[in-house]
């Protein structure tokens, strides 16, 4: 904007100067043409901050759009009798494990879209940074909490518990966790990728 500003002052400025030196006819005649010069100017800067505002106010639509998206992927849920929102996925989740988690005693929301449903007996459905909700229970739960759930080196589990020759095994994004029988009893064996 500061273009058309300065180019129309400039303008403005030498036809002035020629005023001074030219008759009344020629006065007027480039009176009247700095007012156009000056006027044409004025209209450019009024256009170009037009279409800023029309583009302001067209990425703002697009950012509330968006914002408003991800709100409908949510579902309200009741833990403890309270309303919690969480992803729709986690709800769906919540939902299938009814029958053999129960319900929930709580739910944690935790940092770049992780949350952790607790449930009785020490189960978990921990759902992880990419949008998928993993049941972690067991030992192999008491072992990932007590190194800090999310926040531990293994962070998020990424697929449920299987089962290996003595025990059980899950995978974490940054390592596994097994509970297996190393001979003189169960013992809980953390591998780091």
């Amino acid at each position: 904007m500061k273009k058309y500003s300065v180019a129309a002052s400039a303008a403005i400025l030498v036809m002035a100067a020629g005023l001074s030196a030219c008759s009344d006819d020629q006065q007027d005649a480039a009176s009247s043409a700095a007012s156009s010069v000056a006027n044409n100017a004025g209209s450019a800067v009024s256009s170009a901050a037009a279409g800023a505002m029309s583009a302001a106010k067209s990425a703002g639509a697009e950012a509330s759009a968006a914002v408003e998206s991800a709100m409908n992927n949510t579902t309200d849920i009741t833990v403890g009798g309270k309303q919690v929102s969480v992803p729709a996925a986690l709800a769906s989740a919540i939902d299938s494990h009814s029958d053999d988690l129960g319900e929930p005693s709580a739910v944690d929301v935790g940092e770049n879209g992780t949350y952790l449903v607790t449930y009785p007996e020490g189960k978990y459905l921990a759902y992880n940074e990419q949008g998928e909700p993993v049941l972690v229970q067991g030992m192999i739960a008491e072992t990932w909490m007590s190194q800090g759930g999310f926040e531990s080196t293994l962070g998020a589990p990424v697929a449920e518990e299987r089962t290996v020759d003595n025990g059980w095994s899950q995978e974490f994004a940054n390592g596994t966790i097994k509970w297996v029988d190393n001979g003189t009893g169960y013992a809980a064996e953390v591998t780091p990728k």
